[in-house]
């Protein structure tokens, strides 16, 4: 991970910590449900930002450790965490700095796309207890609301911004298929489940909008001031007024979750 990366959200950690989803309860029943268990000994959460994600397993593991290489990011999810047994750290999701073999369950909530694949798997191998699971997810954009047009909108904003190439100079981001090509080329893992999920929000105008400012690209592109993006930006923010306004309306995102099963061997 890059000083670009780290720096994309640098003085929007609030809104960042405000309006990014959380991670949905039937997720957290399905991975315990695959643990066989109600109770885990430790969950890490890697890229866990200002700590949504990390704060929410609280409740049914005995120790949750949040690891981000932003110290902005850290120093939010410290001041938000009122729970004990909830602890961070800062550092890369490839050098966790945890021993071997200790961890019940690793997840990565809307961040494994900004990890090294290759050296980052191997870390989480190395740190899982045999037959612990990790988990990745992140919800499907655009989220779904009850007007078609605006769903489509973000689509057609996405869509001006890569028409104009004003994404060559953001950070490297790797596909999920690559992920999933280097967990099957190396055989990290001996169970694999996709599964989908859906969760509910209740949005105006200025929620949709709050959330908008802290997904992927935008924070880079708002600093940025580049014309076009701020032409497609208006055009855009204009039909999130039109449709939803200050009223609330129900939206939802659908999850995407990869979970895997380690084996009882460590890498070489």
């Amino acid at each position: 991970m890059t000083a670009q990366i780290l720096s994309r959200w640098a003085g929007n950690e609030a809104q960042y910590n405000k309006y990014r989803p959380g991670v949905p309860v039937k997720l957290r029943q399905i991975l315990l449900r695959y643990l066989q268990s109600k109770q885990i000994e430790l969950v890490v959460d890697l890229g866990c930002g200002t700590g949504n994600s990390t704060r929410s397993w609280s409740s049914c593991a005995d120790k949750v450790i949040g690891i981000d290489p932003s110290e902005n990011m850290i120093r939010m999810a410290l001041r938000r965490t009122k729970n004990k047994n909830v602890n961070y750290r800062i550092a890369y999701g490839h050098q966790t700095t945890l021993p071997d073999g200790v961890a019940s369950l690793v997840t990565a909530s809307s961040s494994i796309h900004w990890m090294e694949p290759e050296t980052t798997l191997r870390e989480i191998k190395r740190i899982l207890k045999p037959y612990g699971l990790f988990a990745f997810w992140g919800p499907s954009h655009p989220p779904v609301t009850p007007f078609m047009q605006l769903d489509q909108a973000y689509v057609d904003f996405v869509a001006e911004i890569n028409a104009n190439k004003l994404l060559l100079t953001m950070p490297q981001r790797w596909k999920w298929e690559t992920i999933l090509e280097t967990i099957n080329k190396n055989n990290l893992f001996i169970l694999h489940r996709y599964f989908n999920l859906e969760a509910q929000m209740h949005w105006n105008k200025n929620d949709y909008k709050n959330w908008l400012f802290t997904t992927n690209e935008i924070p880079g592109l708002l600093n940025s001031g580049h014309e076009k993006f701020k032409k497609a930006l208006d055009r855009f923010t204009d039909s999130i007024d039109k449709y939803l306004g200050l009223e609330k309306h129900p939206v939802f995102f659908v999850y995407n979750i990869h979970a895997f099963m380690n084996d009882s061997e460590q890498l070489a």
